[in-house]
């Protein structure tokens, strides 16, 4: 059965599948059992990481704590029957109803989780070729992933990097990035800031296929491009810990050592063979400004090539919007005025413009508030208007879980005259909206309309 990880409140980490069900506190009974809470099980008022309700005072003890739980179907009461081997086909509802029924035990109470579960058993509207071009870009990216992660170990170990490998991979993601722009950017999105350092060399690969491809270059130049991304922090594989984690601002000193990182990249690079010249002046130059402001060299505008221009606006707006050990991101918004202010004197005018047109006034995998006061995130762009994106709804007014929906921004609602608009981009910290959930392709032949 396939599973996804959720983070629905600080430091809680959940298992969601069909046997797992979000459930507000106002509507446990009593025979349902709790498997995770909306908050860390230390510090809680429960022994026991898992338990049944088998009182009011139970009930009353959870209403007191949380405003939601998640609730374990299969052990919510006896099993009356072994559990099925799988589960039903992707919209078979009669099918899922019957499997929970005989996990049930026919309790009258875990059967209204049934109502919850009506987004999860069978109203799939999002189209298969959305989820199946998901699925396809998991794979992608996980493949992609799993590379980044294991040429940086090699790299530490001293080894060379297997550069037929990183062509082979890179492809992969020009293929599905020129092709389903919309599934890669939203898996993108999905970041752990202890992996900062991998995750970011990877986001920036594929950030710089994106524009690339925006800029209508070969299928050739793109793979480059994304293997200049991806390697372009390699030099900080000989960065000290305490620096590159440090909590707080860097000294003048620390700072000088920092600044090494490029020309260890550079010198990492220069003893693979087969490498690429980009590759390298990338590495060395990807904190260099137009202006001569930058590092290690102080190059100017006519002495940066199109790869390191990329490179060095994308590695700014990453590093901006992601999560660090010692800070956190800020919001896409907030990084498109910070390029935009440079642009001229740090970056190239003409590539940050095309750059915002790639990824969007408000970007895919965006957690954002609309207009009803409710919450969701972007899952795709309306390429007429970049204010009227296609988001899936997860939350209410009251940032309470609500089942999954897909609203069309462009679309007018019915019964009504005001049409939903985006009013407010969040920090994945400002509100308890996991997107891990995007990686489960239950979840997502779940969303209804």
């Amino acid at each position: 059965m396939r599973k996804a990880k959720t983070k629905p409140g600080k430091g809680t980490t959940t298992t969601v599948s069909i046997d797992r069900v979000m459930v507000p506190v106002s509507e446990l009974v009593i025979g349902m059992y709790v498997c995770e809470l909306d908050r860390p099980w230390l510090g809680s008022p429960f022994l026991f990481q898992g338990f049944p309700l088998q009182s009011p005072e139970d009930i009353e003890k959870v209403q007191q704590c949380c405003r939601y739980v998640f609730v374990d179907v299969k052990k919510s009461t006896h099993q009356t029957q072994p559990p099925l081997d799988r589960p039903p086909e992707p919209g078979a509802v009669g099918g899922t109803r019957r499997m929970i029924k005989r996990r049930s035990g026919g309790n009258d109470g875990v059967r209204r989780l049934l109502g919850r579960l009506g987004g999860w058993a069978g109203r799939a509207t999002v189209p298969a070729k959305t989820v199946q071009s998901i699925k396809v870009a998991q794979d992608v990216f996980q493949e992609s992933n799993r590379f980044v992660h294991h040429m940086m170990e090699e790299v530490r170990a001293g080894k060379s990097i297997d550069l037929h490998a990183a062509r082979e991979t890179i492809d992969g993601c020009v293929s599905h990035i020129t092709r389903h722009p919309d599934a890669m950017m939203l898996l993108n999105s999905i970041r752990t800031k202890d992996e900062y350092t991998a995750e970011h060399s990877l986001s920036v690969g594929m950030l710089a296929i994106l524009l690339g491809h925006q800029l209508r270059l070969p299928q050739r130049e793109l793979t480059k491009l994304g293997i200049c991304g991806m390697l372009h922090d390699v030099g900080k594989i000989r960065s000290p810990d305490e620096i590159l984690k440090k909590p707080g601002r860097l000294t003048p000193e620390e700072f000088q050592v920092m600044k090494l990182h490029t020309r260890d990249g550079k010198e990492i690079l220069s003893s693979f063979s087969g490498i690429f010249k980009e590759a390298l002046d990338v590495a060395q130059g990807h904190h260099e400004r137009l202006d001569g402001s930058g590092y290690p060299n102080g190059l100017t505008a006519s002495e940066m090539g199109l790869p390191m221009r990329m490179v060095a606006l994308i590695d700014t707006y990453d590093a901006v919007t992601s999560d660090r050990a010692y800070a956190r991101g800020r919001t896409h918004v907030e990084a498109l005025k910070i390029l935009k202010s440079e642009s001229g004197n740090h970056f190239d005018g003409e590539l940050v413009a095309r750059f915002i047109a790639a990824v969007g006034i408000v970007p895919i995998g965006s957690t954002v508030r609309l207009s009803d006061g409710s919450y969701g995130v972007i899952m795709k762009l309306n390429p007429k208007s970049h204010f009227k994106p296609t988001v899936v709804v997860l939350q209410d007014q009251d940032a309470q879980p609500i089942d999954p929906r897909i609203v069309d921004l462009a679309k007018p609602r019915r019964n009504t005259r005001t049409d939903l608009r985006v009013t407010q981009v969040l920090r994945a910290d400002e509100c308890s909206i996991d997107k891990n959930l995007f990686r489960d392709q239950d979840f997502l032949r779940s969303i209804r309309r």
